[in-house]
């Protein structure tokens, strides 16, 4: 006679066991990962007038930039004034450039430094007065190469569909009056003004490019 024997069976509960384990450890890495996720934050790093948008849990600008292998130099400046660990922030790296500085009295220095064009003249003494003008905005990054001349402005005529408008140019002779990209793009951008066509633009302080419209009208794009 056999007897049935109440109860699981020993392989039923091994089987459950391995199903409870294998729950248990699928139940702490989603745990985990959440934990992980919930400590990202999103940082921008700009540099030589480029961008790189990186996701990190890390608390310090070092070793965001360690983790992105971004050495800085001697002379680098590191702008981490938008920065804040933990939140959705920047970091600006100005580049220790060499380049030429030609001032309204004509006189031409080679020198080299680090930041913005506006931080440059402030460092050596350079205002910029009603009639002058000058061939890079004030918040462009300086780089390698970079010829940044201030000048006396000359009134020139031009006209677009019929209308005509007296602008502000500079040049550093008249024959290369309108042969620099900086000249002819900003010449470009008077003539959209005349037109009613919006200039692109980016605000370096606001980390956010925008339209500008003939009225002097910005409108941003919507930040990320």
């Amino acid at each position: 006679m056999i007897k049935k024997i109440k109860g699981k069976t020993l392989a039923f509960k091994l089987k459950a066991l391995a199903v409870i384990l294998v729950l248990l450890v699928v139940a702490l890495t989603v745990t985990a990962f959440a934990a992980t996720a919930a400590g990202l934050y999103t940082v921008d790093v700009y540099e030589n007038g480029s961008v790189t948008r990186v996701e990190t849990s890390k608390q310090d600008a070092a070793s965001i930039l360690n983790g992105m292998k971004i050495k800085l130099g001697e002379n680098d400046k590191l702008d981490l004034s938008g920065f804040k660990a933990g939140e959705d922030s920047s970091i600006v790296i100005y580049r220790y450039s060499s380049m030429k500085l030609t001032t309204v009295d004509g006189k031409k220095t080679e020198i080299a430094f680090a930041g913005t064009v506006g931080e440059l003249l402030e460092s050596r003494g350079v205002t910029i007065e009603e009639d002058d003008v000058i061939n890079y905005p004030l918040y462009a990054v300086v780089s390698d190469g970079m010829n940044v001349v201030v000048q006396k402005a000359c009134l020139v005529k031009i006209s677009a569909d019929g209308d005509e408008k007296e602008i502000r140019v500079g040049f550093v002779t008249v024959e290369e009056g309108f042969d620099t990209p900086e000249e002819k793009a900003r010449i470009e951008n008077e003539i959209k003004r005349i037109k009613g066509t919006p200039t692109a633009g980016y605000d370096i302080e606001k980390k956010q490019a925008f339209l500008e419209y003939a009225d002097g009208r910005k409108e941003y794009a919507p930040a990320n």
